[in-house]
């Protein structure tokens, strides 16, 4: 009995060497480990992110006026751990981009190497994803640096929803890294 798909058809991947189950060595290897790298700097921000967030309603319960009540120092100094750890997150991704840019410049075969993606892509890809961090994190040292600062509700509702949204963030990039972890094997 024949399946019929209609207008789907089956995606056969001849893929390279590296996705038929060897051990990886050399730039395959090496492109794995820096998306095992990329993606648990990605859980180091988010776990950052999330421990912000009570921090930042926090900050919003207790100005309520120009005063600045003494709990604020200490809810202050956690907020700027949280953005210091955004910050390396970043410096992190910025060096994966820079070994990834390295083995882009040393590749010689410009073909596939997981699945279906050439190195370009996975440079490109990372690239779209620290600049969005990157990104991200200014917006962060901006709620930080002025959300102490504001006792009117709208402006400490914008301070808030900004750290919560992650407006720089796309919704999209989670897409991107999961198709990255699925390219090379790791899920």
């Amino acid at each position: 009995m024949e399946k019929k798909f209609g207008q789907f058809t089956p995606v056969i991947t001849s893929g390279s060497s590296a996705s038929k189950g060897k051990a990886l060595t050399g730039i395959p290897l090496q492109i794995r480990n820096l998306v095992v790298e990329l993606h648990s700097n990605i859980q180091k921000w988010n776990a950052a992110h999330l421990k912000g967030v009570p921090i930042v309603q926090s900050i919003i319960d207790l100005k309520v006026d120009e005063s600045y009540p003494e709990e604020l120092i200490q809810l202050c100094s956690s907020l700027e751990k949280v953005c210091e750890t955004a910050d390396e997150v970043v410096n992190n991704l910025q060096i994966i981009v820079d070994k990834l840019e390295k083995l882009e410049s040393v590749h010689q075969n410009k073909g596939i190497l997981f699945l279906t993606w050439p190195i370009e892509k996975y440079v490109s890809t990372v690239k779209n994803i620290y600049a969005a961090y990157k990104d991200e994190a200014k917006v962060k040292r901006v709620v930080f640096e002025n959300i102490a600062h504001q006792h009117e509700e709208a402006e400490k509702m914008v301070y808030f929803t900004s750290w919560i949204y992650q407006p720089q963030i796309p919704d999209n990039l989670t897409l991107r890294v999961e198709a990255m972890l699925i390219e090379t094997g790791l899920r």
